[in-house]
């Protein structure tokens, strides 16, 4: 199951009208505004209405606050629980031994559109900080042939392990899922789903991984 941050339906404008959003409360958005509060992460957004006023259009919307996921209040500054896994080349990792690395542990799975989507940068993103003392742990439900098979195709140059029973036991049912470790063992920031920024140039909206976790990895050194 993949769990969105946001909910947003969005109404095809053409390209000369003016776009405003307005809520219950009668605040009143640019499209700038908008796509601004629309990638905070605290809020939900549903469209109720639109209307048309010369060459301005006013979508009429529901703004509502969105609750932390049970994973990010539940582990979000606190120690790590012990993890002992193998990853696909055989070697064994226990996260009680890493302490004195910083860890990013990535929850993906080969189901998850978002997940493939940011592997390239988050390989980048390891890349940027290779000569850190940084270890950078892909976890996935998904059995050990299906990742090599899946591999060959999508590259994701993180230490990948196979584990369902690691989901079960942290009781994560969502992904991506993303745990910062510093190098005392503490989860210090916890984040779901797939950061995205809108392209000024081109207007899409894109995968901004790599500014957005540098910033928490450069907090864990």
């Amino acid at each position: 199951m993949v769990i969105c941050s946001i909910l947003y339906f969005c109404p095809a404008f053409s390209q000369d009208e003016v776009r405003m959003y307005r809520t219950e409360t009668g605040l009143v958005y640019n499209q700038k505004q908008f796509d601004s509060i629309r990638v905070s992460g605290a809020i939900a957004i549903s469209l109720i209405s639109r209307t048309e006023s010369g060459d301005t259009t006013f979508t009429d919307i529901k703004i509502a606050p969105i609750e932390q996921p049970v994973v990010v209040t539940k582990y979000e500054d606190t120690v790590l629980p012990e993890l002992v896994f193998s990853d696909l080349q055989g070697k064994k990792y226990n996260t009680n031994d890493l302490k004195g690395h910083a860890l990013y542990i990535n929850f993906w799975s080969t189901s998850c559109g978002p997940c493939i989507a940011e592997m390239p940068d988050l390989s980048q993103l390891k890349k940027r900080y290779e000569k850190k003392k940084i270890l950078f742990i892909g976890i996935a439900p998904d059995p050990a042939d299906e990742l090599q098979r899946f591999l060959k195709e999508h590259p994701f140059d993180f230490i990948i392990v196979s584990s369902d029973e690691i989901f079960q036991l942290l009781g994560i049912d969502s992904y991506p899922v993303n745990f910062f470790v510093d190098k005392k063992g503490v989860i210090k920031k916890v984040s779901t789903g797939t950061p995205v920024k809108k392209n000024p140039d081109t207007g899409k909206w894109e995968v901004s991984v790599i500014e957005n976790y540098s910033k928490i990895l450069d907090q864990l050194m």
